[in-house]
C-alpha cells in the first residue's frame, strides 16, 4: 500500500482526517469580551486537536461571554466560565474511545 499511498497522498490524508472526525467530533468555544487575553492564556494549548477557539475582543460588551457548540447544537452564551469548561470537557470527550 506504501506505493498506493505515496501517489495519492492528499485522498488519504483526506479520508484519514474524516475517520478522526467521526470518532472524535469537533467542538467549538466562541469567547467574547472586554478583556479575553487572560482567558486565552488559559485555554491555549489545553485543549485536543478537535477543539476550536474563537477569541473576540468587544469593548461594549460588559461581561465575557463563551458558547459551546458541536457540529450539530450550540448552548446558550452563558457568563459563567466554569460551567462552560465543564460543558466543553463534556463535548470533547464525546464520541472518543475512551468513553
Amino acid at each position: 500500500m506504501h506505493s498506493q499511498i505515496q501517489s495519492a497522498l492528499p485522498f488519504y490524508a483526506y479520508w484519514a482526517k474524516v475517520a478522526r472526525y467521526f470518532y472524535e467530533p469537533m467542538v467549538f468555544l466562541k469567547i467574547v469580551g472586554k478583556s479575553v487575553d487572560e482567558i486565552w492564556n488559559q485555554l491555549s494549548g489545553r485543549y485536543r486537536n478537535n477543539c476550536v477557539l474563537w477569541v473576540f475582543t468587544d469593548d461594549t460588551c460588559s461581561q465575557i461571554s463563551a458558547t459551546t457548540c458541536s457540529l450539530t447544537a450550540c448552548d446558550a452564551p452563558d457568563v459563567n466560565f466554569n460551567a462552560t469548561l465543564k460543558r466543553l470537557e463534556r463535548l470533547q470527550t464525546f464520541g472518543s474511545k475512551s468513553n
